[in-house]
């Protein structure tokens, strides 16, 4: 008896990694075609079984919310790399119109207003420093657009997903606070 629940507990967790592994495949679709509507499709897919798999879900929400933190100190680490490449470069530190505050917003100053800084900040600066600092700024603005917007794929799809498990838990309790509640009201009246 006990080998035999030990082989399906065994096989319970190897089907949750399979569904799981599946999730995350489906989440770097998502994260590919910059659309949240295939892990959506997925975690519905999800609650529609009796019970539905709280523990699945509740590792998917790790994975995901892993994921960005990653994408998070990428970010951060993109906006490190355009400043500290541009200071070595070029001796100009752009750091005053990139601050670490602002790390979800950087990516989108205006090119006219970084220009014209170094131009004040900086008179020395030759009109072909000025073409290479703006090809290394279309650049790196360029990925960090792109690492913001999915970060904000990933903050939405863990805030779908947390909904979601914040519902099934409060379900749950009532269930189960319910349940005992008739059970208790059963025993009672069976002792009367």
């Amino acid at each position: 008896m006990l080998d035999q629940l030990s082989a399906l507990e065994f096989f319970a967790l190897a089907e949750q990694n399979n569904l799981r592994a599946e999730a995350m495949e489906i989440f770097e679709r998502c994260l590919t075609e910059g659309t949240p509507i295939y892990l959506e499709e997925f975690i519905q897919s999800q609650l529609w079984l009796e019970p539905p798999p709280l523990d699945l879900l509740q590792g998917l929400a790790q994975d995901v919310h892993q994921r960005l933190i990653t994408l998070r100190e990428t970010h951060f680490d993109v906006r490190n790399r355009l400043i500290s490449e541009i200071q070595m470069r070029f001796a100009v530190d752009l750091a005053p119109l990139f601050l670490t505050q602002d790390l979800d917003t950087y990516q989108q100053v205006e090119m006219a207003s970084v220009f014209a800084y170094v131009t004040t900040q900086y008179p020395d600066v030759t009109p072909e420093s000025h073409l290479a600092i703006k090809k290394y700024l279309s650049l790196g603005l360029a990925n960090a657009s792109q690492i913001s917007s999915d970060v904000a794929l990933v903050r939405d799809l863990l805030d779908y997903l947390l909904d979601w498990l914040d519902a099934l838990s409060i379900s749950l309790v009532h269930y189960t606070l319910r349940r005992s509640y008739y059970q208790a009201a059963s025993t009672s009246a069976f002792q009367h």
